[in-house]
């Protein structure tokens, strides 16, 4: 089912209106995924409807069920902020890890700075690691600087001043910058 292109603006962003997100919901409602998705993140941000975390999370959950990634990412930064909602820590790595898995980049980087951030086991943060490589190669700025960082420490990796800079400049060049800072000072 697709949705009319007057629902959106020259970039492709939702254009806020009641009528829009009535025709959202609408579609939603009928079953189509990218309108759950799209129905949970109007009511996430507002567009069209009052604020509701709770009905957000609802239709979030829906379209991240039948595997629409931009879902699954806006269910684990709801579960890893509570934005209106309780934090849950598992419940965000959890829908991180999906996403990450089918190629989401920004899953692949959250995952991985959950993994080093929260985890006491070095086998976690390994894996951390392994998921901010993954959006290194795909040339993410942030997981290339939090490469940088955890070179630097020793964190789920071997401490390597000489791979930390590498990759700390190429987080700079791709224009991080907490990078340029670092390379900076």
């Amino acid at each position: 089912m697709a949705l009319p292109s007057e629902l959106f603006d020259a970039a492709g962003n939702i254009v806020a209106s009641r009528r829009n997100f009535q025709i959202i919901l609408d579609n939603a409602k009928a079953g189509d995924a990218t309108a759950q998705s799209m129905a949970g993140y109007c009511y996430l941000r507002g567009l069209g409807t009052k604020r509701d975390s709770v009905s957000a999370s609802e239709w979030l959950l829906k379209a991240a069920k039948r595997g629409h990634v931009d879902s699954m990412v806006n269910l684990a930064l709801m579960f890893e902020v509570g934005d209106r909602l309780p934090t849950n820590r598992r419940k965000a790595m959890r829908w991180y890890r999906l996403a990450a898995e089918v190629g989401s980049t920004f899953a692949q980087v959250n995952l991985g700075l959950m993994l080093l951030g929260g985890s006491r086991t070095k086998e976690r943060r390994i894996e951390g690691v392994e998921w901010l490589k993954k959006a290194a190669r795909k040339r993410d700025p942030r997981a290339l600087y939090n490469l940088g960082v955890a070179c630097l420490r020793g964190d789920g990796v071997k401490k390597d001043l000489k791979a930390a800079e590498r990759y700390m400049k190429r987080a700079a060049n791709l224009g991080d910058q907490d990078a340029r800072t670092y390379l900076e000072d």
